[in-house]
């Protein structure tokens, strides 16, 4: 009998998370902290001081003891309120004492702890990770500053996506571009991010690796490597050729549809194609719903591109044939049918990359989503809401403290967290000299778009977007014209607070 699921491995990779599972959480100010792991190779640096105001001070390079025997309080988002669990949290969250397992779990967990360890040996500083249930980040850094006796002082905060702009309106973070120790050019910040979150010559957010939730939730298309090499497609040359788009994924996921004989399309039968979130589709094509204009350094609203109404109509062609299922009851139905062998392409987030590992009679790969047509330059793929932006509130006692430890979590987040990540993902793909791995990182991770327009409603505009391709129809011009008022609205509102920005 087949496999179906790779349970085992599941449990056995988020061990150490589950634990923290089935703890209840004791409030909003659970802490967890690390000073006890084995010693970790410091990178070669030396201490200064007083350096030219003007100049990047990286922290790797240049190690300040100005904060000595000082605690770093970090506000992270947990996914649950009342029974915090991942993997939808920033996973620091739940790590607990360190394990000798050699578990994929472990390893994160204890490079968690390494790095913990050496910030704390080098720095002198201990880190303080504090929950927040999701939409509490805004509230707490609200009433801390406005209450002198609200108790910690948040240094830093990792709120989701999908409410991290609430902070700006709201006056409450800092600007990051004019710090001397944040320089956004380094590889452990996101250049995509960057893009997305600057505005008025302001950044207010920083993502990369000081996380990689981003990553974890980074939505693609797992597919059965076995059939698809069994049907002669050579789909990762396709990739690289820059030949895998809508119409490549239609023809083949066409071909293999079929009805088990009963004549009715059930659980079943077999599909070329599983799709859970046809939106994805629209930020595949090139297409992002708020972008900053690079002439005035602003928002603006730009979902309704040229390209959108042949991207609506692929989704209608998804949306309405035989050998897609795009209404699966849950996930496991849909990988159920990977496992089993009776769907092609499946669209997931790359979290459950070690669901397919230990199939035992196929191989699972990944795929980005592709792209509209062969024209457009370059792959794209977003990250879900869940995923979270490195800021600075205004409760931070200390400034310079903050933007410091924005860059030191960022770039040990790099070399400790980030790389046991990638070494355990490629460990989880087919073991093909590192091609999947390639794709995978160069094609996926790599290609990640923050667009605005899929984090905040804009007057219902997100809301209702998905009726555009309801009832078999493309409705995209009678919902924008319904929304794009409040839609330009909220932008202006955005705008207001980005160039009305004050220290």
């Amino acid at each position: 009998m087949k496999k179906i699921f790779a349970l085992f491995l599941v449990m056995f990779a988020l061990l150490p998370y589950l634990v923290a599972c089935g703890e209840k959480n004791n409030g909003d100010t659970d802490t967890n902290t690390d000073t006890n792991t084995d010693t970790s190779t410091a990178t070669d640096t030396e201490e200064t001081g007083g350096e030219d105001d003007d100049k990047k001070i990286n922290s790797k390079d240049t190690i300040l003891k100005d904060w000595d025997g000082k605690t770093l309080n970090v506000l992270a988002t947990k996914w649950y309120s009342e029974n915090p669990c991942p993997p939808w949290s920033v996973i620091e969250l739940y790590v607990k004492d360190r394990d000798d397992n050699s578990g994929y779990g472990t390893k994160i967990n204890n490079a968690v702890l390494d790095r913990a360890k050496y910030i704390k040996d080098t720095y002198g500083v201990t880190l303080n990770w504090i929950t927040a249930g999701p939409t509490e980040v805004s509230n707490l850094v609200a009433t801390s500053l406005k209450d002198d006796k609200a108790g910690v002082k948040y240094h830093l905060a990792m709120p989701r996506l999908i409410e991290a702009q609430n902070l700006v309106q709201a006056n409450l973070l800092y600007d990051m571009a004019s710090s001397k120790y944040i320089d956004f050019d380094q590889s452990y910040y996101s250049q995509t991010a960057r893009e997305a979150y600057t505005a008025a010559g302001h950044t207010f957010f920083a993502a990369g690796d000081s996380s990689f939730l981003d990553e974890w939730t980074t939505n693609l298309l797992f597919f059965n490597k076995t059939w698809a090499e069994d049907l002669k497609l050579d789909l990762y040359k396709m990739v690289k050729d820059g030949t895998w788009t809508l119409d490549k994924l239609v023809e083949f996921s066409k071909a293999v549809g079929a009805d088990d004989g009963d004549g009715e399309w059930t659980d079943k039968d077999t599909y070329g194609l599983g799709l859970t979130n046809p939106s994805m589709i629209i930020t595949a094509s090139g297409i992002q719903q708020v972008k900053v204009n690079p002439d005035t350094g602003l928002y603006k609203l730009t979902v309704n591109d040229d390209k959108l109404g042949t991207a609506i109509d692929k989704i209608l062609q998804f949306q309405t044939a035989e050998w897609c299922r795009s209404s699966w009851g849950n996930y496991w139905a849909t990988a159920g049918a990977l496992l089993e062998g009776r769907l092609l392409f499946m669209q997931e987030v790359v979290q459950h990359i070690y669901d397919f590992n230990s199939a035992e009679d196929i191989e699972v790969s990944v795929l980005p989503l592709p792209k509209l047509s062969e024209e457009q330059e370059n792959y794209a793929t977003s990250c879900t809401y869940m995923a979270v932006a490195l800021c600075i509130p205004r409760t931070t006692d200390d400034r310079a403290f903050s933007e410091y430890f924005v860059d030191v979590l960022s770039w040990t987040g790099q070399e400790y967290t980030m790389s046991k990540f990638y070494e355990n993902i490629r460990a989880a793909l087919p073991d093909d000299d590192g091609v999947s791995f390639g794709i995978l990182k160069d094609y996926i991770l790599d290609r990640i778009v923050y667009d605005n327009g899929l984090f905040d409603n804009w007057g219902g505009l997100v809301k209702d977007f998905s009726k555009s391709w309801s009832d078999g129809q493309n409705k995209f011009a009678e919902i924008y014209g319904k929304a794009v008022d409040a839609a330009n609205e909220t932008i202006s509102t955005w705008n207001d607070s980005w160039k009305n920005y004050k220290d």
